[in-house]
């Protein structure tokens, strides 16, 4: 069924009495948004906060009641309020400076919506459309004389056969090896769509306790059942995911942060619901079962406590152990339960604490990139820029000295506490260091 979608583009029109002659934009000096919408115009006000460029949405009628938008903060904060008591999902779109198309889904919760995207959105760009059946409409309280018509030129086209084959071509659910999810790429990380095992891997045929990889019975595989397959290292991790066939290979640093940044701009996976604001799931890590758990195939059963069999869909929000992707797709134990190897070997450059002494577990504003490997390639621009750190649950740093170790682990394991989160990495261990509480995921790249 099509549904009826409506665009509402915005030009934001700012006081240029703070710009330095730095910048290269010419902007008209008004302290006023004027929209026309037909037969009228009208004029709100610009949001003076810290004289920073804002960007004001027309009201947006939901269930009877609207809400006012706001995009601010250079362009990536963009926050919804107003008297919603009925939730539903809207997918925010807008095309950045360079013109690359981005969006990302949020629910209302509790009469609001905060999104917190990664890259600038151009100021003339950004939309707002219903998610799902959610109709999306102008108050009519605020010009009733005009109504806005669909545009037509963003209805479905028919699917060719051509179009068709593609999708099923490009798509995760024919990956025979367990339950796999689609990431959206992120030019940022230079990666395309890729699909990623929804699960930490696990033996097919036995638990993962017990993998040793040596019989052809035991390949990874994305299940909910069986323990997180451990005691595995970052060079055997990378056979065994290549055992797969072609296209799969042990998950990348690119591809984690790609999913990893996908998940921290959710709001979804903030505890309420606000990016930045708050703290993140950190899945299983304060040592309570004393054990890396099963996954479960009922994805609201995301916590565990005092025992992996008995799993809740309620508990400590740091705890939870699932995470939305910007699609509304889920996956597991990315933060916490077992850290995980990546493909990634750094022995003599590693990001440096700025405290003497600190090479074990450190927050990454006490920490420097360096020239192969930046501080962006752990955390992403926005954590730097808003000095995000263990209090948000984003996870600690551990590098050891240069010329030892190496080999990169992302996530936390069960017992990690703060130190847990889905951008926190260790270089400590070596390509043939095994241990329990290190374990892996595989990803597949399409031709």
């Amino acid at each position: 069924m099509n549904h009826l979608i409506y665009q509402i583009m915005i030009l934001l029109i700012v006081n240029t009495s703070c710009r330095n002659d730095m910048e290269l934009a010419e902007v008209d000096d008004s302290n006023a948004v004027s929209h026309d919408f037909g037969s009228e115009d009208y004029v709100i006000e610009e949001d003076t906060m810290e004289s920073e460029e804002v960007i004001v949405l027309e009201p947006v009628m939901v269930n009877g009641s609207y809400l006012t938008c706001k995009l601010k903060n250079s362009h990536i904060d963009l926050v919804c309020t107003g008297d919603i008591s009925q939730k539903g999902l809207y997918k925010i779109t807008f095309a950045d400076v360079n013109g690359k198309i981005a969006h990302t889904i949020s629910a209302i919760e509790d009469g609001s919506i905060a999104i917190v995207f990664s890259r600038q959105a151009d100021q003339n760009s950004l939309s707002i459309e219903p998610e799902v059946e959610t109709e999306l409409e102008l108050d009519p309280t605020v010009n009733p004389d005009t109504e806005l018509e669909p545009d037509s030129s963003l209805e479905p086209e028919a699917e060719s056969e051509l179009d068709s084959n593609e999708k099923e071509k490009n798509s995760c659910s024919s990956i025979p090896y367990g339950t796999w999810v689609m990431v959206p790429g992120d030019p940022e990380y230079g990666t395309s769509d890729f699909c990623l095992m929804k699960y930490e891997a696990k033996c097919s045929l036995v638990d993962g306790q017990g993998c040793t990889g040596s019989t052809s019975d035991e390949i990874p595989t994305s299940a909910a059942a069986g323990s997180p397959w451990v005691n595995i290292s970052q060079q055997d991790a990378m056979t065994e995911c290549a055992s797969l066939g072609s296209g799969y290979h042990l998950m990348t640093n690119e591809e984690w942060m790609t999913v990893a940044s996908n998940v921290a701009t959710t709001g979804l996976n903030w505890s309420n619901g606000i990016v930045g604001d708050s703290e993140m799931a950190k899945g299983h890590s304060d040592n309570n079962p004393a054990s890396a758990c099963p996954a479960d195939p009922n994805d609201t059963n995301a916590y565990v406590e005092t025992n992996c069999s008995t799993r809740s869909s309620t508990g400590i929000f740091n705890q939870r152990r699932t995470h939305y992707l910007s699609d509304g797709q889920i996956i597991w134990d990315l933060a916490g339960n077992v850290r995980e190897w990546t493909s990634y070997l750094n022995i003599n450059d590693k990001p440096t604490p700025t405290s003497n002494g600190q090479l074990f577990y450190t927050e990454y504003d006490n920490v420097l990139g360096t020239a192969t490997m930046p501080l962006t390639d752990l955390i992403p621009q926005i954590a730097i820029d808003n000095t995000w750190n263990s209090s948000q649950s984003i996870g600690m740093y551990s590098p050891r000295s240069n010329g030892l170790g190496g080999s990169l682990t992302r996530g936390g394991n069960k017992q990690d506490n703060r130190i847990a989160g889905v951008f926190a990495s260790d270089l400590h261990y070596s390509t043939t260091t095994t241990r329990d509480f290190i374990g892996f995921r595989c990803s597949f790249s399409f031709p």
